[in-house]
């Protein structure tokens, strides 16, 4: 069995601003499991879910981990609604090279524009 959810929490952002920021809980019913077990899982849940946060730019609190012999339980405060915004600059073809005399998009400039996406 496994539960999850939800619950509204204010965090600020990065302008100070209060935002709704969400406790995250997992809880993972299991068979028993023998007590010497239970802290290293979730100590591995922990540092798992918050790798996969920060990799993903979700903003969050310290993860807490507790469990039982019949359920690891894993509780994430403040964790952001959305990702951090990611800017890349990529750099083209010079505009000698992507356009012509007319000013008109040559394939350097378009096969570009493709890779990107654009």
């Amino acid at each position: 069995m496994k539960r999850f959810g939800l619950r509204p929490n204010l965090i600020s952002n990065a302008f100070g601003d209060a935002i709704m920021g969400e406790e995250f809980y997992l809880e993972i019913g299991t068979e028993e499991i023998p007590a010497g077990y239970i802290l290293p899982a979730v100590q591995a849940m922990a540092a798992q879910m918050a790798r996969f946060l920060n990799d993903h730019r979700i903003a969050h609190g310290e993860p807490y981990p507790t469990g039982t012999p019949r359920r690891l339980v894993l509780m994430v405060p403040d964790v952001a609604p959305r990702q951090e915004a990611c800017v890349t600059e990529i750099l083209g073809p010079s505009r000698q090279v992507a356009f012509d005399a007319e000013g008109q998009a040559t394939k350097a400039a378009l096969g570009f524009a493709k890779g990107q996406g654009v």
